[in-house]
């Protein structure tokens, strides 16, 4: 109505100016109408609270580790975690990195707010983990938090507390007595009951379970090999939908997933894998491919597989036909990219795929290293840089490569790259940064070290820091 008002023609020349005023100070009321309600994680003296996207602080920094809020509309937040001496029944398998000697458990006491800060869930619920569990569960969501909190892994950014998501309503819960995980609404009341060995949230409308099954009474193929085959899928009522595999991973938005069978020879003690492509029905859309040690969803294809070699563990990918676009045996060669060299690629890392392009890191015939941005066809499109993230919101964040006397340096700073309508690649927001993440709802995370405090904060697509803060070392 207004916008009708100011377009109506005016009446002399005179009044031009004043219809143009008005014209342009209604457009800056509209433009700076704030309509995003998305709140952003900010870290002030240790604690975490939320900022909305324009920089202003809607949640006093006061959690300990807080989650993204999901499309419900709820935030994990945690108030206490902590590792305790407790019997494990685990304790006799013993367990990487140094804990074989101990029954310890981790314990993580945690709730769930809505963006007015209000405690939906109180943090009275609580999971007591046992070390052993953490690490051979992998997998994701306050699994994976426990795991790198105890391996000293947790930063600012920390991929895990995304993935503490409420997630079609329901959220993990342990019951006290029988030490099993079940589910329950936002309300409290429990919506699956706790029956499961561990569990993960839920994920496009099904969840990754491991059931119960004693590890003495484990599945015998033969005298000389046993399946590990005990875990599964569930979905909103509860339902297994899919069953027996050793590793399923979480479902796509197109409904599809990987999973392996696996069996272990008492022999030889070797693991054989079968890797299958599966729907939330489970039936086999792809595979079975073999000789896989790890297949990372995608998508679509090429997909990641990830291997043993000589040297380590190597990346590769796979076409839709379960046929290595790389090998590990030399036989496909491709070029690094950093002085035209061909040998065979055997990838140290790699990214997911976004925007069509993929991150890997290898080594020339120099034996130099350095991350490159890839096609599908993995032919190298970028420069070289010393460290990259994946596209993001049409973004991706790039460390400069600097090399001294060909000697790779990391003194290289943090900037973000665009593609172009020709798919080429352009520097957008200079290198000026120690670290930063990656777009998320049009703010990316950055740090600026010092010698005495370092600076963190939020800049948007142009580069403009919207919110900061100084943080003593």
């Amino acid at each position: 109505m207004y916008l009708a008002f100011i377009f109506d023609k005016p009446k002399n020349r005179h009044m031009n100016k004043s219809y143009l005023s008005l014209l342009l100070v209604v457009l800056t009321l509209l433009s700076c109408n704030n309509n995003d309600s998305r709140l952003y994680r900010i870290q002030v003296n240790g604690l975490f609270g939320f900022i909305d996207s324009i920089g202003n602080v809607k949640i006093d920094p006061q959690y300990k580790y807080v989650g993204a809020f999901s499309e419900d509309g709820y935030a994990c937040v945690i108030s206490c975690i902590s590792i305790e001496e407790e019997k494990s029944p685990f304790s006799k398998f013993g367990t990487p990195g140094g804990l074989e000697n101990k029954d310890s458990c981790i314990c993580i006491k945690y709730g769930y707010i809505n963006p007015q800060n209000e405690l939906v869930v109180d943090t009275v619920n609580q999971l007591r983990i046992p070390f052993y569990s953490i690490y051979k569960w992998g997998g994701s969501n306050l699994i994976d938090f426990a795991h790198k909190y105890i391996t000293n892994k947790l930063g600012f950014r920390e991929s895990a507390l995304n993935e503490l998501v409420l997630n079609d309503g329901l959220f993990v819960f342990q019951d006290k007595d029988s030490k099993l995980f079940g589910y329950k609404d936002i309300k409290g009341d429990i919506k699956i009951e706790a029956k499961y060995d561990l569990c993960r949230m839920f994920n496009n409308g099904v969840a990754v379970v491991e059931y119960n099954k004693d590890l003495k009474k484990t599945d015998k193929i033969s005298d000389s090999s046993i399946t590990l085959n005990n875990k599964g899928v569930i979905d909103v009522n509860g339902n297994m939908v899919v069953t027996d595999y050793a590793i399923i991973n979480d479902y796509n938005k197109e409904g599809l997933t990987w999973a392996s069978s696996a069996s272990f020879s008492l022999e030889d003690y070797s693991f054989e894998r079968d890797w299958v492509q599966i729907d939330k029905k489970g039936d086999i859309k792809k595979g079975p491919i073999s000789g896989i040690a790890y297949i990372y969803n995608n998508k679509k294809y090429p997909v990641i597989a990830i291997d043993f070699g000589f040297m380590g563990v190597y990346y590769s990918f796979l076409d839709e036909n379960g046929d290595y676009l790389t090998d590990f045996n030399g036989d496909k060669v491709l070029s690094l990219g950093l002085d035209g060299s061909k040998q065979s690629e055997l990838f140290k890392d790699v990214t997911r795929f976004s925007n069509g392009l993929v991150g890997t890191i290898g080594y020339n015939s120099e034996g130099e290293s350095a991350w490159l941005f890839r096609n599908r066809n993995l032919e190298p499109i970028s420069e070289p840089y010393d460290s990259l993230l994946p596209f993001s919101e049409g973004l991706a964040a790039v460390k400069q490569l600097t090399r001294l006397d060909n000697v790779s340096s990391h003194m290289g700073k943090w900037g973000f790259i665009s593609m172009d309508t020709d798919s080429a690649l352009r520097l957008s927001i200079p290198y000026s940064f120690s670290e930063c993440g990656s777009f998320i709802g049009g703010l990316a995370y950055f740090m600026n070290t010092g010698a005495t405090f370092d600076i963190e904060g939020y800049i948007n697509k142009q580069g403009k820091i919207i919110w900061q803060t100084k943080r003593k070392k």
